[in-house]
């Protein structure tokens, strides 16, 4: 790795490469040249995952991940079409007047032979095959009408936010998928919230820079999702039409007893008060994490402490209810949540 490190010259320029290399040995990984070149593909894929410029000997265990893999991204085909996916709702919470101001939806499958899987289990998969396209899209339908739902049973504009993935912000028609989906459900853009990761920032931005742009003019906000945690330089803050700051989980949890964790959240919350951004804390999940993250001005609150991510219908019953009840003011102490599913995050 160290001699692929080195550049090289060629003209006036000097060009770096990288390479994921996948390493089998004979004659533990296999005794014929086939074999081994099918072994050490095996190993090179693995090494693809963990990031450029990595190294990887083949184990019997990565056959197995990949046969499995290959089930369930054909499970994923019929997935839609079968009704398998729903989506999970968790409140974003006021830190200083604990209403609800709106709700990350979440996707979930309902597999037929596995049970309940969350996020990490399948959309690495739907990544893979471009699957994420069409099920990114039934998303967006989704949470756009139970948006639309929700704002006419309160009254009250609640917001809704999406993740992107960077495919579906590279499809030529995004922007149009949008539109549609806002047409179909009379939805209000004010109202809904796409949020995205920083890795999009590695690539090529300028066509995805443009989509969230013209977005961000029909009305939508724009979210930073999992801030700090993926991409190094601060440089496209500047270019970003961006609302909201997400402070992640693993900043959070080492509120109290990780000074570099903290020196960050309050970084952050400061450079989103100079930017005109709001920021949100995720996965907030203890009392002592909400009165830090309150006293360093942090101005919206996601995670277990108020809400889990909950099902359509557990919202309308227990929230909207009291909301009915309480002259106007969606919020609901988080103990009075009660037998949900064990909804992953």
């Amino acid at each position: 790795m160290f001699l692929l490190e080195r550049p090289i010259a060629m003209d006036s320029y000097n060009l770096h490469i990288s390479a994921s290399i996948g390493i089998a040995c004979f004659p533990q990984d296999g005794y014929s040249p086939e074999l081994l070149i099918k072994n050490a593909d095996i190993a090179m894929y693995e090494a693809k995952e963990q990031g450029k410029g990595q190294f990887v000997f083949y184990e019997d265990s990565l056959k197995e991940d990949i046969d499995e893999n290959m089930t369930l991204s054909n499970d994923l085909y019929s997935a839609i079409d079968n009704n398998q996916f729903e989506l999970v709702y968790q409140p974003q919470v006021d830190a200083t007047t604990q209403e609800i101001n709106g709700f990350e939806a979440l996707i979930r499958w309902h597999h037929p032979e596995r049970g309940l899987l969350a996020p990490a289990k399948f959309i690495p998969l739907a990544e893979r095959t471009g699957l994420i396209i069409p099920i990114g899209e039934w998303v967006i339908r989704t949470a756009m009408a139970q948006q639309k739902k929700w704002q006419e049973q309160t009254g009250k504009r609640l917001r809704m936010a999406v993740n992107l993935s960077t495919k579906q912000l590279k499809m030529a028609d995004f922007v149009n998928v949008i539109e549609y989906a806002l047409l179909e459900f009379d939805g209000d853009p004010a109202s809904f919230e796409l949020e995205i990761t920083e890795s999009i920032f590695m690539e090529d931005t300028t066509l995805m820079l443009n989509q969230l742009k013209q977005t961000k003019d029909m009305g939508m906000a724009i979210a930073i999702d999992d801030f700090g945690t993926e991409y190094s330089s601060l440089s496209y803050l500047k270019k970003l039409p961006m609302d909201r700051i997400k402070i992640p989980k693993t900043f959070i949890d080492g509120i109290g007893h990780n000074e570099k964790d903290e020196a960050i959240i309050v970084s952050t919350i400061v450079l989103g008060l100079k930017l005109g951004c709001r920021t949100i804390a995720e996965g907030v999940e203890t009392e002592k994490q909400l009165l830090f993250l309150k006293q360093h001005g942090c101005e919206e609150i996601q995670g277990y402490y108020f809400y889990q991510p909950m099902q359509a219908q557990k919202i309308e019953h227990e929230l909207f209810n009291y909301y009915k009840r309480s002259n106007g003011l969606i919020c609901l102490p988080a103990h009075k949540i009660t037998a949900t599913y064990q909804y992953y995050m």
